[in-house]
């Protein structure tokens, strides 16, 4: 039978066993949620890497390709053509075309599906028509055009594709020139001017940047003075004169393009 004592000692414990249990329970109770707020975000932009470019595509294969006229033996053209990688396809180097009566029309080399080079265009009767340079499929330098008889019609000037220089035309016999033009930058600069088959200068104009700009000037057949008109900006300003069949003169001044009362 246990003493007094031992019953005092199973008491204490048990008091302490029970006091612990209820700290732990305590302790193991689920926090209360706080909550969060996010705030945007105010720091350096972030750049991501950008997708390389694809590589571009390779020469697959290349061949010399013809075409007759239809029902007939006689080539139309001869070009040579590149496949690339991506299905496309190019003409790349040297490229004939025909008449049907087989004379040469034009020949000329193309890189990479552009033009380049000197292209030289004929008559059915085999002579020269044109003389073209080109340079990445446009036009750059002098370009000649010539009758049948192989003679001088006009002449032309190209920087890049764009106008440029004087420009000349003449008669199909080619002795007489019948215009003359200045170009700048693809763009009328300078003096124009006009002449009848008989030699007999017809027009006499100015631009400046593409607009018709100071006195313009026409003549009849004979020599006579027909008319007279100041442009500026490209629209009639300033006196103008216009010379009637039977010597009379009508005046008229103009304002920004409208005609202004005396």
């Amino acid at each position: 039978m246990p003493t007094l004592s031992s019953r005092l000692c199973l008491a204490a414990l048990a008091a302490l066993l029970a006091t612990c249990g209820t700290v732990i329970a305590q302790n193991t109770q689920t926090p209360a949620r706080e909550s969060v707020t996010i705030e945007p975000y105010t720091g350096p932009p972030i750049y991501l890497p950008e997708d390389e470019a694809p590589p571009p595509p390779i020469e697959v294969e290349s061949t010399v390709v013809k075409e007759n006229f239809p029902g007939t033996e006689t080539v139309r053209f001869e070009r040579r053509v590149v496949k690339y990688s991506d299905n496309s396809i190019v003409s790349d180097g040297p490229h004939k075309e025909f008449f049907s009566n087989g004379e040469l029309y034009v020949e000329g080399e193309f890189n990479k599906g552009k033009a380049v080079g000197k292209w030289v265009y004929h008559h059915p009767n085999g002579t020269v028509a044109k003389e073209v340079t080109y340079k990445d499929g446009r036009p750059d330098g002098e370009v000649k055009l010539f009758n049948e008889e192989g003679k001088l019609v006009a002449r032309r000037e190209y920087v890049e594709g764009q106008r440029n220089g004087v420009w000349e035309t003449y008669s199909e016999d080619g002795e007489q020139k019948l215009r003359e033009e200045t170009y700048k930058d693809g763009k009328a600069d300078g003096a124009f001017r006009t002449w009848y088959t008989n030699g007999q200068l017809r027009q006499e104009t100015q631009f400046v940047d593409g607009k018709l700009e100071g006195l313009a000037t026409e003549w009849t057949r004979v020599g006579d003075k027909r008319a007279e008109v100041n442009f500026k900006n490209g629209v009639k300003d300033g006196p103008s004169k216009l010379w009637q069949t039977d010597g009379k003169v009508i005046e008229q001044n103009f304002a920004e393009g409208k005609p202004v009362a005396k």
